[in-house]
C-alpha cells in the first residue's frame, strides 16, 4: 500500500487561513494517511521554510510514508487536488496563477521546466540525496525542481490557486511589492478561479477583515 501525507509549513501567525486549510483537506477526494502540520514557534523574524519542510521531510520518513504533498495554508485547493496529482519521483503544475485578494488582481505565470512549492509533490525517497539551500532561502521550489530525478509538470482541470494577501509573514513577491503588475480580477474570473463558494466566501471574509483593520 502506498503511503501519501501532507505537509503544511506554519508559522502559527495566521489561524483563519490555517483552519481553512484544513477544511480543504477533510473535503479531498483521495484523504492523506498523515498529515505534518509543522507550526512550532519561530524562533525569529526570519523565513525558516526550510527548516519547517525538512523537518516535515523527516517526520514522513520516519513514519514510511512514500509520497508526499506540499500544502500552503493560505492557497486555495479543489476538492479532487490530491487524486489529480500524476504521481512521480517529482510532480508539479506547469503554470501558477496568483490572486491577491486584498486589491482584487491575479496573474497567470508560466515558468517551464518547474512548479510553484504550493503544488509541488514527489516521493520520499527520491530526495534521499537532497541537499537543501540555506535555511533563510525563500524560493525552495527552485531548489527542489533542480534535483536529478524523474520529473513531471501536468496540467489538472482544475487548478490549484496562489492567494496573495500580505498577513502573516509572507515571503511571496505578490504579496505587497508587485500586485500593481497584475490584472484587474472581476467577479467572473474569481469564480472560475475559485470554484468552491465556501472559499470564495471566506476570502471575500478576510479581505473585508483585512480592510477594516
Amino acid at each position: 500500500m502506498t503511503l501519501i501525507a501532507i505537509i503544511i509549513p506554519d508559522r502559527g501567525d495566521r489561524p483563519e487561513l490555517t483552519e481553512h486549510c484544513f477544511y480543504q483537506i477533510n473535503r479531498q477526494t483521495v484523504k492523506p494517511e498523515k498529515i505534518y502540520h509543522i507550526d512550532h514557534p519561530p524562533a525569529d523574524e526570519k523565513i525558516d521554510l526550510v527548516s519547517r519542510i525538512k523537518k516535515g521531510i523527516q517526520l514522513a520518513k520516519n513514519d514510511g510514508i512514500d509520497r508526499v504533498a506540499i500544502i500552503e495554508n493560505d492557497d486555495y485547493y479543489p476538492d479532487n487536488y490530491i487524486e489529480s496529482i500524476t504521481w512521480c519521483q517529482l510532480t508539479g503544475i506547469l503554470l501558477t496563477i496568483y490572486i491577491n485578494i486584498i486589491h482584487d488582481r491575479h496573474k497567470v505565470i508560466l515558468h517551464p521546466g518547474r512548479s510553484s512549492l504550493f503544488c509541488t509533490a514527489f516521493e520520499i525517497s527520491a530526495f534521499e540525496d537532497f541537499e537543501f539551500p540555506g535555511p533563510e532561502t525563500i524560493d525552495l521550489d527552485k531548489h527542489i525542481w533542480r534535483h536529478k530525478c524523474f520529473k513531471i509538470l501536468h496540467y489538472p482541470k482544475e487548478l490549484p490557486i496562489g492567494i496573495k494577501h500580505g498577513m502573516g509573514k509572507c515571503a511571496g513577491w505578490y504579496h505587497t511589492n508587485a500586485f500593481h503588475q497584475m490584472k484587474p480580477l472581476n467577479e467572473a474570473l474569481f469564480k472560475y478561479y475559485i470554484k468552491r463558494k465556501q472559499s470564495r466566501d471566506f476570502y471575500r471574509c478576510m479581505k473585508n477583515n483585512t480592510n477594516s483593520a
